[in-house]
């Protein structure tokens, strides 16, 4: 454990939100807001968007923007948080701000938008976004969306071919969880594209 107290509290809030107690995680945010730290922004935000009330959660990210407006992480978050609600130029508005940003992880940022135009149903815009993503920590994460995507397009035999390939890569016993959507995807391929519902189950 860190020896520095705010290092601390930002952890508690983190920890807070993955165990599901977003109480606590308020209470965490609210102190290093007082304290003047950016983080508090962001857990307040993420602790009421898990309660569902998305609309403070926008209201609180939008004033940590203004009141701290290089810092990347929160115009993300307020970008998927318009998205949820359907006010789509708003995200890309808040998502070309984190762009700008100094430190800013661009490719988290197009991720992100690319999965916002396939909320919107702008496919091909999201196959171009995610074209831009190259963090090398996330090809099985870039593959599985182009997946999502190639199928949500009517393009199931792409699909097949991403999904295989997305395979072959990933060892069973490596990422449990892209495998899985890999076979889900390729599963549906089969089933709406060709109507070959034996193949998709066992698939």
């Amino acid at each position: 454990m860190s020896t520095d107290p705010i290092d601390n509290l930002v952890a508690n809030g983190f920890d807070s939100l993955e165990s599901g107690n977003f109480d606590e995680a308020i209470k965490v945010g609210e102190m290093l807001l007082a304290k003047h730290h950016s983080s508090g922004f962001e857990i307040l935000a993420l602790a009421y968007g898990e309660l569902g009330d998305t609309n403070r959660a926008i209201a609180i990210l939008e004033e940590g923007t203004s009141k701290v407006p290089t810092v990347w992480i929160l115009w993300r978050r307020l970008g998927n948080c318009r998205a949820e609600l359907g006010l789509f130029d708003q995200a890309y508005d808040a998502y070309e701000s984190a762009l700008n940003c100094p430190d800013v992880d661009k490719s988290c940022v197009y991720l992100n938008r690319s999965m916002t135009e396939v909320r919107e149903g702008r496919f091909d815009d999201a196959l171009k976004t995610l074209d831009l993503v190259d963090d090398p920590r996330l090809p099985n994460r870039i593959e599985s969306h182009r997946l999502d995507i190639y199928n949500r397009q009517g393009k199931h035999d792409l699909a097949i071919e991403s999904g295989e390939a997305l395979l072959s890569k990933v060892p069973a016993s490596d990422d449990a969880e892209v495998r899985s959507m890999a076979l889900v995807g390729i599963g549906y391929a089969y089933w709406r594209g060709k109507g070959d519902g034996e193949r998709a189950i066992v698939e």
